[in-house]
């Protein structure tokens, strides 16, 4: 996902953003019509990231998304919608 999300960067010359979300549920196999939590992230964008490199780059991006989704079930949500 990292990787094309640079790769459009690259192409059409715009930032791409990229929004952590989690979706929490309170069992691990829900049933139909369970309760869930939304977590949503901060976005990532492209931006911050030198897409001329795209193969190290897209490792950074995808391990900067990884962070956020663990702070995300860490309980450090910045939004949360229920």
């Amino acid at each position: 996902m990292a990787r094309l999300a640079l790769q459009a960067a690259q192409r059409c010359e715009e930032a791409i953003h990229i929004v952590p979300i989690l979706l929490d549920y309170a069992q691990p196999y829900p049933p139909w019509g369970s309760e869930v939590k939304v977590l949503i992230a901060a976005p990532l964008s492209t931006r911050n990231y030198d897409v001329n490199r795209p193969k190290s780059v897209a490792q950074q991006l995808t391990n900067d998304l990884f962070r956020a989704l663990q702070q995300l079930q860490e309980g450090r949500s910045l939004l949360c919608l229920a």
